[in-house]
């Protein structure tokens, strides 16, 4: 084969191999794929299947404004008034406080209702929020209500304990259907530790 043929072939050859990478029937070789790293979609876009993308940790639900629900919480606050006894209102709200306990070792600062509900609801130095801004239990006025619709009211004994009340169906404070935390667990939360200071 003369010089004018070969170069004619591999001229053809190249062609050929350009033609096909641009018409897009070129596949990469499945080594060279794997290889390639794959750049994560940004934070809150969705997958093109449409399917949102998992929570990174499942304990927290991020907020557009850039507070951090916690879960456990949140889920505990979605029981309130649906169990018979209206005493388990109480416990409830208990755990809750008890969860900001655990997270910035004090019960939050106050005695108002809707003081108490701000910190609850992230406006605390970490921006947590212990239960959800839709919730139910919310009023208008930012207070946390009791099943008859009434602000439940705060008593803070020590920098760890809190009395909790509901005024009860009749809505009005000190009389006989007033709810109240058993004392057995005030007496618990008022076991101080040394050097901890009543308020």
């Amino acid at each position: 084969m003369n010089t004018n043929k070969r170069i004619a072939v591999a001229a053809a050859v190249v062609f050929l191999v350009v033609l096909t990478f641009l018409s897009g029937r070129f596949q990469p070789d499945a080594k060279d794929t794997a290889e390639q790293p794959s750049t994560p979609p940004a934070e809150g876009t969705v997958e093109q299947n449409d399917e949102p993308k998992p929570t990174v940790d499942p304990r927290i639900t991020r907020l557009a404004d850039g507070r951090t629900v916690l879960n456990a919480s949140a889920d505990r606050a979605k029981k309130l008034y649906q169990d018979a006894d209206p005493q388990r209102d109480l416990e409830i709200v208990a755990d809750i406080l008890t969860h900001y306990l655990q997270v910035f070792r004090e019960k939050p600062f106050g005695s108002e209702n809707a003081e108490i509900l701000a910190q609850l609801l992230g406006e605390n130095p970490k921006r947590i929020a212990f239960l959800s801004p839709d919730s139910p239990a919310l009023s208008s006025q930012n207070e946390l209500l009791d099943r008859w619709g009434s602000p439940f009211i705060f008593h803070p004994l020590t920098t760890k304990a809190m009395d909790i009340r509901s005024v009860g169906p009749d809505q009005i404070l000190w009389t006989d259907d007033d709810l109240s935390l058993p004392f057995e667990t005030l007496e618990k939360e008022l076991q101080l530790q040394p050097g901890e200071d009543r308020i």
